[in-house]
């Protein structure tokens, strides 16, 4: 547990489902080898990213460590969130997370990406994160997908969000937090469908 949640939050990100989802199974659910086999993958990553605590970095000060570590649990969370996506055919590319306040605390973080949108996303993406910044949405899956994509290509580092504040730091945990609670939430919908 990041040590900015609250017990109350922590415990709601428990994925309750999961259990529910190998009672089907056990009562004669099929799924596919191959689908079992990502579905278990996908709650390693989700279980990662739900007991993700901290980073510890040699030769580093404590506020890029958890800088670092802030951007870190955007990433741990997306991931979880995009392996159950292509698990079960809903992208997280289709994800709506209208989020009004915390869209605006991502515009003031973000705006140096914006400056230099190119060298981090290209395409479609380039599109949607323009109209996020300009605030035709607050579609926070938005910032998140440009989050993680730049992260994963080496290109974000905390001095650019100038994510060594605690306000900062505590923008981006929000935002992991919703992704996770959005892929439990979808999870549980998917599971409960399911008829064995």
């Amino acid at each position: 547990m990041l040590p900015w949640r609250s017990l109350r939050e922590a415990n709601d990100l428990n994925m309750e489902s999961w259990g529910l989802y190998c009672q089907k199974i056990e009562s004669g659910l099929k799924i596919p080898d191959a689908k079992s086999a990502q579905l278990n993958r996908f709650k390693a990553r989700y279980d990662l990213a739900r007991n993700f605590k901290k980073l510890e970095i040699i030769k580093a000060t404590e506020r890029t460590t958890k800088g670092y570590a802030s951007i870190f649990s955007v990433f741990l969370a997306y991931n979880a969130a995009e392996k159950l996506g292509n698990i079960i055919d809903f992208q997280i590319l289709k994800w709506e997370l209208n989020d009004i306040e915390l869209a605006a605390q991502l515009r003031k973080l973000l705006i140096v990406l914006n400056l230099d949108v190119d060298e981090f996303v290209q395409g479609k993406l380039k599109d949607y994160f323009d109209d996020f910044m300009q605030g035709g949405t607050d579609n926070i899956r938005i910032p998140a997908t440009v989050i993680r994509n730049s992260f994963a290509h080496g290109s974000l580092t905390p001095s650019i969000l100038k994510a060594t504040t605690k306000g900062r730091q505590k923008t981006l945990n929000r935002v992991a937090v919703i992704l996770l609670k959005e892929t439990k939430r979808i999870f549980t919908n998917w599971v409960d469908s399911l008829e064995s």
